[in-house]
């Protein structure tokens, strides 16, 4: 800025441009503060010139001022930057533009694009080649080189020419460690996603940005295993001399593996230091391991946080003697201090009423804020299934102690509606109908209506459930089934040629009342009526335990369910107990008198980043008639074999109307997407009337593989291709079959 005159506080009596060509006058006097017929500011004109120059629409600016008129003239000397008229790509063979195009604005920003008739920074043209280069190597086109072209075309407009010299596509041939003696090289090319040429698994091209990540991870790998001062001493990436194969060098300094020294404790006024080392568990001399002191640093930060001292903030920092391998652990915490919650607000709940919201929080306004209460508080909600999203958030109250939890949360579609098929020997194909809402006009209720026809079956069935009754905790279930079927079966699993079967219409109800004594644990009671109607099928025998006629069955079960499993599609931690006795008979009067007893645990690990889970269900069954019942129902005994059994076998094919029944299914998981994983199985079970006749020889195993798809409003789709592993069984010349249903395996 230079000035011929004294300027300041005289009246703008003219504003003049030298140097526009292309940029419009109009255009730069909207972005000047000074106007015409105000006082000139020496202070303004500076930051006028700063907005000018943050325009990107000038190289080169100066201002002079002049004495004009009883006033001052601003005159602005500049030079205008080139102006886009077109992005165009050259010399590129097998890359096509549009991928090349779409790959930029996937990874750029909206200030890093080029756009047409905006003036070009230099800067940008960098960050394009960049991203043309990592664009090359994804498509291994690794020696690929770009460079760029500024064709001038009409005044001030220029084209940018992106010239990509392909050269050839190489791949990975070789990925060697060297110096590496803790780990194999076997292992350590695990770690990483730079990985040798393997089809159909690895495409072997080399990566520079996901290379230098692969770095980090390797580091990472030996960090968690207590190797604290390894690094990564050189890596080399060579090309053979025709530039048909690159080779990859990874040499490390794995250096000792530590053990853990004396812990020190800083910082902790709250609680003693013998009650952190006790939390922490960091014994002196054993192997140092970094998830150990990860969830030492969450054990004592959780224990702040039940204190109400939620922003207590904890490092462990090692101190290292590379001589004696010990890693010396500093423990400093900053205590901050206690906090209240002031208020509990929800927003994004159009539809859910905020009662039910509310009634699944374990905090309070006024109350100390209690992180593992508001983490369980999350825990309850995301049950629901209501939400989308769900983000707690905390937030400073109108004092230092006081905070204010906001719920922000996405609702998601509630309803349900499946049509489908499905296949099982007992009832062949059949139709499926579902009608089915989970927060019933925002109250939380659940309504169910579902129906299935086949060619020996039709079922029907309504149920209404209140989660809370009258805002208690009491759960109320109400049910309605009404089937009529024909069940074919086989009298022992050896001769299938002896069948027996008949024809039944079951209707009747039920009532549930449910509450919860601890966070995971539930108990209910359950009191059902059913009036069933039996009919002989022709030239079928009727099973022992059928009577032709119509009989009434009143039952009351007791059932208690343990479940705190992280989720109910892809569960990777937790487990699920479910034990339950039920009563028909007796003092309830009735045709039929028995007593069962149900018990169900599931085990459920996951492990490389919980996309992999193993998953173990152990099911065993028990039922006994008395009083005057000469039999167990058919319907009330068990039977094995087929979908939700032993896999690999038809529906009933391993037998049915037994007393006992007990079954094993294990599965390893494998998800490839939030809805859809893979799955491979091995089942084993048995079946018999009484328990002197239970023999390990009488267990039926059965593997396969299959997958799930969790549909929206429809529910998870299975479908499971089972072998029978059993010699004895009759038809194993059938090599297998297909089982399909909707809803969970376990």
């Amino acid at each position: 800025i230079s000035s011929t005159v004294s300027a300041e506080n005289k009246i703008v009596s003219k504003i003049e441009f030298v140097g526009l060509e292309v940029v419009k006058p109009g255009r730069v006097r909207r972005l000047l503060r000074q106007k015409l017929g105000r006082p000139f500011s020496d202070y303004q004109a500076r930051r006028d010139f700063l907005k000018l120059y943050k325009s990107n629409l000038f190289s080169n600016i100066e201002l002079h001022t002049q004495d004009y008129e009883n006033g001052v003239k601003l005159v602005y000397f500049v030079t205008e930057r080139q102006l886009v008229q077109d992005v165009e790509f050259a010399e590129n063979k097998k890359l096509q533009d549009e991928k090349i195009n779409n790959y930029l604005k996937d990874n750029l920003e909206s200030r890093e694009r080029i756009s047409k008739g905006r003036s070009l920074a230099s800067y940008k043209l960098e960050v394009y080649k960049r991203l043309i280069k990592e664009y090359c190597e994804k498509e291994g086109f690794y020696l690929a080189e770009i460079d760029v072209e500024l064709k001038a075309v009409d005044s001030g407009y220029v084209v940018v020419i992106f010239n990509i010299k392909e050269n050839k596509r190489i791949r990975i041939k070789k990925v060697k460690f060297l110096n590496n003696e803790a780990f194999s090289d076997w292992r350590l090319r695990w770690q990483i996603n730079t990985k040798r040429y393997y089809f159909p698994f690895s495409r072997g091209l080399f990566e520079e940005e996901k290379f230098k990540e692969d770095l980090e991870k390797l580091k990472e790998f030996y960090l968690k295993r207590g190797y604290l001062s390894m690094t990564v001493t050189e890596s080399m990436v060579n090309v053979d001399k025709d530039k048909n194969r690159i080779y990859v060098e990874i040499t490390v300094d794995e250096g000792p593996r530590y053990r853990y020294g004396e812990s020190e404790v800083i910082g902790n006024k709250l609680f003693s230091t013998k009650e952190i080392l006790y939390w922490v568990n960091l014994k002196a001399g054993k192997k140092y391991r970094q998830k150990k002191v990860d969830d030492a640093i969450n054990a004592i930060k959780e224990k702040y946080g039940e204190k109400g001292y939620i922003f207590a903030y904890v490092t462990i920092t090692p101190e290292l003697n590379r001589e004696k391998g010990v890693a010396v652990l500093k423990i400093l915490i900053n205590e901050d201090q206690k906090r209240y919650i002031e208020k509990i607000v929800f927003k994004g709940n159009d539809i859910t009423k905020e009662k039910v919201l509310r009634r699944e929080m374990l905090i309070e306004p006024t109350k100390v804020a209690n992180a593992k209460k508001i983490r369980r508080s999350y825990e309850k909600l995301q049950r629901l299934g209501y939400f989308k999203e769900l983000d707690p958030r905390m937030e400073p109250g109108s004092r230092g102690d006081l905070i204010s939890v906001i719920w922000r949360m996405e609702e998601q579609k509630t309803g349900r509606f499946t049509i489908g098929a499905a296949y099982s020997n007992r009832d062949k194909v059949t139709g499926q109908l579902g009608l089915g809402i989970v927060n019933l006009m925002g109250y939380g209720q659940k309504v169910n209506a579902n129906v299935e026809v086949g060619e020996k079956l039709f079922y029907y069935s309504l149920s209404f459930t209140e989660p809370h009754v009258l805002d208690t905790h009491y759960s109320l279930s109400l049910r309605y089934d009404n089937t009529k079927r024909e069940v074919i079966g086989y009298k022992s699993f050896t001769d299938q040629s002896d069948r027996v079967g008949y024809r039944y219409h079951k209707q009747g109800g039920s009532v549930t009342v449910g509450r919860p004594f601890m966070y995971y644990l539930w108990v209910f009671v359950k009191h059902g009526v059913i009036y069933g109607e039996y009919t002989k099928l022709e030239d079928i025998d009727l099973p022992s335990s059928v009577e032709e006629g119509i009989l009434i069955t009143r039952t009351l079960g007791l059932t208690v369910r343990w479940d705190n499993r992280d989720d109910t599609f892809f569960p990777t931690r937790g487990n699920y107990q479910e034990t339950g006795i039920t009563q028909a008979g007796g003092f309830l009067k009735g045709d039929n008198h028995f007593a069962k007893v149900n018990f169900d645990t599931r085990w459920y690990y996951g492990f490389y980043r919980k996309n992999l889970a193993l998953a173990a269900r152990f099911t065993g069954d028990y039922v006994k008639e008395f009083a005057s019942s000469e039999s167990v129902p058919v319907e009330e005994s068990f039977a094995l074999g087929g979908t939700n059994s032993v896999r690999g076998y038809p529906d009933f094919g391993l037998g049915f109307q037994k007393r006992y029944r007990l079954f094993i299914n294990t599965e390893f998981r494998w998800r490839l997407h939030d809805m859809f994983h893979l799955v491979a199985f091995w089942d084993t079970g048995g079946i018999w009337d009484y328990m002197i006749d239970i023999k390990s020889e009488d267990f039926y195993p059965g593997t396969g593989v299959g997958f799930r798809v969790n549909v929206p409003m429809f529910g998870t789709v299975r479908v499971d291709y089972g072998l029978p592993l059993d010699p004895r069984w009759p038809q194993i010349g059938e090599h297998g079959r297909v089982h399909f249903n909707v809803g969970a395996t376990f």
